[in-house]
C-alpha cells in the first residue's frame, strides 16, 4: 500500500512520505558536514574550544561519520584531555576498525595515560593499516611505537632497580646466603664467579625462609653479581680517596718542613745582623722581621689552602666518575638506531635495503612475503635478492650487548 501523498504548494508538486525522509537525511547530512567545516577552520585558528561545540553539532546531526569523532579527539588532545580523547577514538574505531587516524590518536592518549600495552597494540595496528592503505605517516607512527616500548622498558627497569634496592638494603642478606667468608674468598679472587654462584646456589636452597627474601635463581645471578662489583667498586673508591688524602697530607708535611726550615735560616741571618746594628737599628729590624713572617706565614697558609682545595677537586671528579658509572649500570636503554622499522624490537639479523634502511631480515622477508614486493619506509620496488647484510651495524649491536649486559649491568 502507498502511503499518502501531500501536495507542496511552493513548487506544486506532490511528494510522499519517503521522499520526505530522505529530503530530512541529505539536509542533515549537509548541515554536520557545514559544522564539520566551520570546526576546520576553528582548529586551524587553534580555538579549541569553539572547535569543539562545532564538532559537537557535526555529531548530533550525523552521529555516523568517524571523521567527526577523530577531528573532536584531536582537539582534546591539544588541550590535554587525553581520557576524553582516547574515548572520542573508540568510538571512531567502533564506526570504522580500519581508520588510522582513529589507532594512532588512540595509541598517543594511551601513552599519555601510562597505557603503554594498549598503545603499542593500537599503534601497530595504525602502522599496518597505513602501509596497506598507502597512507604516508612518515615517522610519526613508529616515533610513538618506539616512544611506547621505551616507556614500557623504563617501567621494567624501574621494578628490577627496586628488586635490587630492596635486596641491597638488607646488608647481611647476601653473607647470610653465601657466608662471609666465601665473599670475602671472591673478592680476594681466590674462587671466580661460578664457584661463587654454585655456593650461593646450594647454600640458598637450605636457607630457611625467614633469613632471606626468596627469589628466581636468574634474580639471585643477577644480584651476586652486582653485588659483587658494586663492592668492588666501593672498595675501589675508598682506595683511591684514601690514597688522595695520605698524598695530602704528605704534601702538607712536606711543606711544613720546608717552612721550618726557611724560617730557621732566616732566624740565624737575623741574629747575626742584630750583633752588629745599634739598638734603634735593631728596633726597625725587629719591626721589618715581623713583617716578613707574616707575609711568610700568609704564604704558607695560602698554599695549604690551595693543596686542600685541589684535593677536595680531584676527590669530587673522582666520586662523580663512580656515580656515573653507577647511574649507567642503573639505567639501560636501547637506543633507537638497534631497533627494526618494523617489529622495534631490537635488531638480531640487519640487513640493508638498496635504499639505505636497516631491517631485521625476518621482518623485511615477511613484509614483502605478506604485503608486497617494496621498502615499507621509502616504498622503493624492493625483493629479498636484494638484501645486504648489515655487518657494521652487526658488529654495534654486538658491542652493545656485551657493554651493557656483561659489564654495566651485571
Amino acid at each position: 500500500m502507498i502511503g499518502k501523498k501531500s501536495f507542496n504548494t511552493t513548487t506544486g508538486v506532490i511528494t510522499a512520505p519517503h521522499f520526505r525522509r530522505h529530503h530530512k537525511v541529505v539536509m542533515s547530512t549537509q548541515v554536520a558536514n557545514d559544522f564539520k567545516e566551520s570546526g576546520n577552520k576553528f582548529f586551524q585558528q587553534r580555538r579549541y574550544e569553539e572547535a569543539i561545540n562545532a564538532y559537537n553539532r557535526a555529531i548530533v546531526h550525523n552521529p555516523v561519520i568517524p571523521a567527526y569523532f577523530t577531528n573532536r579527539a584531536l582537539c582534546y588532545m591539544q588541550l590535554m584531555q587525553w581520557e576524553r580523547a582516547a574515548n572520542d577514538c573508540r568510538k571512531a574505531l567502533e564506526l570504522d576498525r580500519k581508520n588510522v587516524k582513529a589507532n594512532f590518536f588512540l595509541g598517543r592518549s594511551c601513552i599519555q595515560l601510562g597505557q603503554y600495552e594498549e598503545a603499542i597494540k593500537v599503534l601497530t595496528r595504525a602502522n599496518d593499516l597505513a602501509m596497506c592503505q598507502k597512507l604516508n605517516f612518515g615517522d610519526e607512527i613508529t616515533a610513538q611505537l618506539r616512544l611506547a616500548k621505551r616507556e614500557i622498558f623504563r617501567k621494567d627497569e624501574e621494578k628490577r632497580l627496586f628488586s635490587i634496592s630492596r635486596l641491597h638494603g638488607n646488608t647481611t642478606a647476601f653473607e647470610a646466603i653465601c657466608g662471609a667468608a666465601v665473599c670475602d674468598s671472591f673478592r680476594q679472587k681466590q674462587i671466580d664467579e661460578p664457584v661463587l654462584f654454585a655456593t650461593l646456589m646450594f647454600a640458598y636452597r637450605r636457607c630457611p625462609p625467614s633469613r632471606v627474601v626468596k627469589l628466581r635463581s636468574a634474580d639471585l645471578f643477577g644480584f651476586m653479581l652486582s653485588y659483587c662489583r658494586i663492592k668492588q667498586e666501593i672498595e675501589l673508591q675508598t682506595y683511591l680517596n684514601r690514597l688522595m688524602d695520605e698524598d695530602l697530607q704528605r704534601k702538607l708535611q712536606e711543606l711544613k718542613i720546608k717552612e721550618a726550615a726557611k724560617k730557621k735560616e732566616n732566624d740565624m741571618d737575623c741574629s747575626e745582623n742584630i750583633e752588629n746594628q745599634e739598638e734603634q737599628g735593631a728596633n726597625d729590624e725587629d719591626i721589618e722581621l715581623n713583617e716578613e713572617e707574616e707575609k711568610a706565614k700568609d704564604a704558607e697558609n695560602e698554599e695549604e689552602e690551595a693543596l686542600r682545595m685541589e684535593n677536595l677537586v680531584n676527590k669530587k671528579k673522582l666520586n662523580e666518575l663512580f656515580a656515573q658509572v653507577d647511574e649507567r649500570r642503573r639505567k639501560r636503554e636501547v637506543p633507537d638506531y638497534l631497533c627494526g622499522k618494523i617489529s622495534f624490537e631490537m635488531l638480531k639479523d640487519p640487513v640493508i635495503t638498496p635504499s639505505g634502511i636497516t631491517y631485521d631480515r625476518s621482518d623485511i622477508k615477511e613484509h614483502l612475503q605478506k604485503v608486497g614486493h617494496f621498502d615499507p619506509v621509502t616504498r622503493a620496488p624492493l625483493t629479498s635478492d636484494q638484501l645486504i647484510p648489515n655487518l657494521a651495524m652487526k658488529e654495534v649491536h654486538l658491542s652493545h650487548l656485551l657493554f651493557k649486559h656483561l659489564i654495566i649491568t651485571a
